[in-house]
């Protein structure tokens, strides 16, 4: 799998190409072009104009879809050094001149000098999930103050203000992976995220195709205890019928654990554009993972589908990473599906940087269908 790109001021062109030569496969071509996309940027109004082969952005009910067609959407990427999601205030007050040095989690962060009166730290730049932030001061005459502030931070959330927005249309890639260029029905989606305040983000989503027609609006919303609470709904029409679905969910970041639980469910006329399985009309998930350093971190998951016309699946997952030596990581996984089929699939991954401008991946597995590894 290789893929070449071509730039220049007017934008530049990239293609996903993979070469497979397999007795017996059904494939027309041995050489499959998976993606070729323009992409011109603009990072004035930091969006970017894609035209070919695009990914859709799903929203919180929906999800994503290949797409052969017309793509605008906003890319913070264009601007680097801009922050998107809401960052901790801190307010103070001091009667002398006095010198700040502002901690996160222990390190300094940076340092400021006030005049007398009140301060405001604003944006002060701290680390995905929860943590606390100390300020030292001192004064003219060499006397210290020290004030601790706990703060969580989530990137989910946009800043107040800040609106990022992705309108999608063209025809519903088709055959993928097996044909070049084949495309069906004619497929729209937009979604619009927008932060209302630096707690609240709100998102509308929208998409259609010749027989469906679905609607949603979610939030996400940063409590103060720390994490962030989701909550979903969406209605879609079909040729089937109306119906709907509904999602809630928790997540909080933090040192050396993190916690996900969430949960959804659909009515059996749901439907979603481009859909090929059936939606679940209950879906639990429940996450949570422990960082231990220098040791690794290790992760546990456990997902639990109802569906209105197939047997129940519960899906068990254990999975457990470490840097052996400075370039080399390992990540060591176990995968349980209890279902009318069960299966249990184990599997190491291995990772090794080579400098800045090369690196190395492989992947050893084994399932119900044999042992399998790649490069």
């Amino acid at each position: 799998m290789f893929r070449p790109v071509v730039f220049g001021p007017a934008g530049n062109i990239a293609a996903d190409l993979i070469y497979r030569d397999e007795p017996g496969s059904l494939l027309t071509t041995k050489l499959n072009i998976l993606g070729l996309t323009y992409t011109r940027d603009d990072p004035e109004r930091m969006r970017s104009l894609r035209i070919g082969d695009v990914f859709s952005v799903p929203g919180e009910q929906a999800r994503s879809l290949r797409i052969g067609g017309v793509q605008l959407a906003t890319n913070f990427a264009t601007q680097p050094t801009l922050i998107t999601h809401p960052l901790p205030d801190f307010f103070g007050q001091t009667d002398v001149p006095s010198a700040l040095d502002i901690y996160v989690n222990g390190r300094l962060s940076r340092r400021e000098n006030v005049q007398p009166g009140s301060y405001l730290l604003e944006d002060v730049p701290v680390i995905n999930g929860s943590g606390q932030m100390q300020v030292v001061a001192t004064d003219a005459l060499g006397r210290q103050q020290i004030f601790t502030q706990d703060f969580y931070l989530s990137t989910d959330l946009l800043m107040q203000g800040l609106s990022d927005y992705s309108v999608t249309f063209g025809a519903l890639r088709e055959e993928f992976g097996l044909e070049n260029f084949r495309y069906g029905d004619f497929a729209a989606t937009a979604t619009w995220r927008y932060g209302l305040n630096d707690s609240l983000t709100v998102e509308s989503h929208g998409e259609l195709s010749a027989d469906i027609v679905m609607a949603s609006g979610s939030m996400q919303y940063g409590i103060e205890a720390g994490g962030t609470v989701s909550a979903g709904l969406g209605l879609s029409n079909s040729r089937v019928g109306t119906g709907t679905r509904w999602q809630i969910g928790y997540r909080r970041i933090a040192s050396p654990m993190h916690v996900n639980f969430q949960a959804s469910g659909a009515t059996k006329k749901f439907d979603v554009v481009g859909n090929t399985q059936s939606i679940p009309k209950l879906q639990l998930l429940a996450a949570t993972g422990r960082s231990f350093y220098d040791y690794g971190s290790l992760q546990f998951s456990v997902v639990h589908q109802a569906f209105h016309e197939r047997p129940d699946r519960t899906i068990w997952s254990l999975d457990y990473s470490t840097r052996i030596f400075s370039p080399v990581s390992v990540s060591s996984y176990v995968s349980y599906l209890d279902s009318d089929e069960s299966d249990l699939s184990v599997g190491v991954r291995f990772f090794m940087n080579f400098g800045e401008r090369h690196s190395a991946s492989g992947n050893i597995s084994n399932n119900q269908f044999g042992n399998s590894a790649s490069a």
